[in-house]
């Protein structure tokens, strides 16, 4: 009985408990609930590793949770409106650790769950619960519609695909970041692990859903698929920077700069996708691969750069299929075991459909703003009508001068038909590559460069009302540069002190300034952008101002 009374006073303080919440402008809430130790747990009736149910500090749609500790795996399950229960599902582990989670923890999720506020959690396999779970929700706010977004063309020749716009209207999973772009040498299929029973009005809301966990829970610069396919057929931009783009994602550890990945959402352990939801994957990987100039069908071989979900070492050389499974690159089950078993039909299924029917030269920068002097790495494939990619190709690299192009460097394709260039750059510039055999040429790309920025601040211990020198130049030169000040405060915050625009000499600054306050001051020297750069900033310089002695 007294055992009784403790777990639920238990339960009772996690549910009162303070919630970590994170309100945009409509769209969707996060918050999060701390759970009470997990020696409590052994006392459901549930079975032996079973918390009782837990009330959430208010309705969620999608929850996860993360813990610092080794790895676990921990299955849920949520109370329907209607009192019943949904099935247990085992929680899936972030796809990419190293893609921005947050350090020294391991993060389960995001699982939709539809709407409801009581949940329970087990060990899966009768394991025991990790310690110091906090539980992770979102609750997307309801629009009121009873249709879903409507799909709109990306070009001509693209599938049907739901913007980022309709899914996300307030913007409330806007990126971290601006995005980054590698190269497309294959596809990595997924699963989102979520509970299929979403309807057709509900699966945008499932997507901002992801995105809001993948960003606010697992500390993601934005959703990590490019690409996801609901069970009715519906298939919805990811990661932002354009469906025709090879988009660097985060879905993959260790392989992400080289695939692009699609998730269909769901759980497809046991059962495969619907067939519509067949029909619109093999629909959207025909197209995707057919822009990056690779086959359907067949293998690449690329070398492991290592990483923690890497299922592969570093230095290994890995045959992927064109279209593979989440398992072959990482430490996973995904796709699940029923889709997995169905990827050799649906890769014949893409082939059908995908066709190469001209000379196709694709061209994109890796990475995104460069630091002054690069050097700016550029990457594609050429791929010839019917789908050749042709080794040791002749090609020319060009810059745009004004309305026309200048030649800056031979270079020749290598296996699958990639060709790579990497060149020293100061200023922003678009550059193409060009076939004058094939008489075909890449798209012209554009690649921005920060200026570059230095600081000095001396002297960097002073008293009271002393002056400091700050100086340093910026390269290109600008005519200015402008200078916050920040002290910090006891708690550790920043505290602006002053903000100066200065005019340069030929690029080169200097200025006085007097630090009145004790303690740590800092120095942001920053460049604004421009036709020529992209803005620029100086490594951070601090200077120390100590207390004045007290007279004895």
């Amino acid at each position: 009985m007294l055992r009784s009374v403790l777990l639920a006073a238990l339960f009772a303080l996690a549910a009162s408990a303070p919630a970590v919440a994170s309100v945009a402008s409509g769209g969707a809430v996060d918050f999060e609930q701390p759970l009470p130790p997990t020696a409590a747990f052994a006392a459901s009736g549930d079975g032996p590793t079973a918390t009782p149910a837990i009330a959430a500090p208010r309705p969620f749609d999608l929850l996860g949770l993360r813990w610092r500790g080794g790895e676990a795996h921990v299955e849920a399950r949520v109370q329907r409106a209607d009192g019943r229960w949904s099935r247990w599902q085992e929680l899936p582990h972030a796809e990419d650790v190293a893609a921005g989670s947050r350090r020294g923890e391991t993060v389960t999720g995001p699982l939709w769950t539809g709407r409801a506020q009581r949940y329970q959690l087990r060990g899966a396999h009768d394991t025991a619960l990790p310690a110091g779970l906090r539980a992770h929700f979102v609750a997307v706010e309801r629009s009121g519609a009873t249709a879903p977004p409507r799909p709109a063309k990306a070009s001509v020749d693209a599938p049907a695909i739901v913007p980022r716009s309709q899914w996300d209207p307030t913007g409330s999973c806007a990126p971290r970041t601006p995005p980054r772009y590698g190269r497309v040498d294959f596809s990595v299929v997924h699963h989102t692990e979520s509970l299929t029973s979403y309807s057709r009005a509900q699966a945008p809301e499932v997507v901002l859903g992801i995105c809001r966990f993948h960003r606010n829970g697992n500390g993601w610069l934005d959703i990590g698929y490019n690409l996801l396919v609901d069970r009715f057929g519906t298939v919805y931009e990811g990661r932002v920077g354009g469906v025709e783009q090879p988009v660097i994602g985060a879905h993959a550890g260790g392989w992400n700069s080289l695939s692009t990945g699609v998730a269909v959402i769901g759980s497809f352990t046991g059962s495969r996708p619907p067939q519509a939801a067949q029909d619109a994957l093999t629909q959207v990987l025909a197209w995707k691969l057919q822009l990056a100039g690779v086959p359907a069908q067949g293998t690449i071989g690329e070398i492991s750069p290592g990483g923690a979900e890497n299922r592969w070492s570093s230095g290994t050389r890995v045959a992927f299929q064109r279209i593979a499974g989440h398992r072959d690159a990482d430490h996973t089950d995904c796709p699940g075991g029923a889709f997995y078993a169905l990827l050799p039909r649906l890769r014949g299924q893409t082939a059908n459909q995908h066709e190469i029917a001209a000379d196709l030269l694709t061209n994109s920068p890796v990475g995104g703003v460069l630091s002054q002097g690069g050097p700016a790495a550029l990457t594609g494939r050429l791929a010839l009508a019917g789908g050749q990619r042709p080794v040791g190709a002749p090609l020319t690299l060009q810059q745009r001068t004004g309305e026309d192009w200048s030649d800056l460097d031979e270079l020749r394709t290598r296996v699958d038909g990639v060709w790579s260039a990497s060149l020293p750059v100061t200023v922003n510039g678009t550059y193409r590559v060009v076939s004058d055999a094939r008489g075909v040429a890449s798209p012209g790309v554009r690649v921005e460069v920060a200026a570059g920025v230095t600081a000095r601040v001396s002297p960097q211990l002073l008293r009271p009302g002393r002056t400091v020198t700050l100086r340093g130049a910026s390269t290109p030169a600008k005519e200015r540069v402008t200078v916050v000040v920040e002290r910090q405060t006891r708690r550790g915050a920043w505290r602006r002190v002053r903000r100066l625009s200065l005019a340069t000499d030929a690029g080169s600054y200097e200025t006085t300034l007097v630090l009145a306050a004790p303690g740590v001051h800092r120095f942001l020297v920053t460049t604004a952008a421009d036709a020529a750069n992209a803005a620029g900033a100086a490594p951070v310089r601090t200077a120390s101002v100590r207390r004045a002695r007290r007279a004895r």
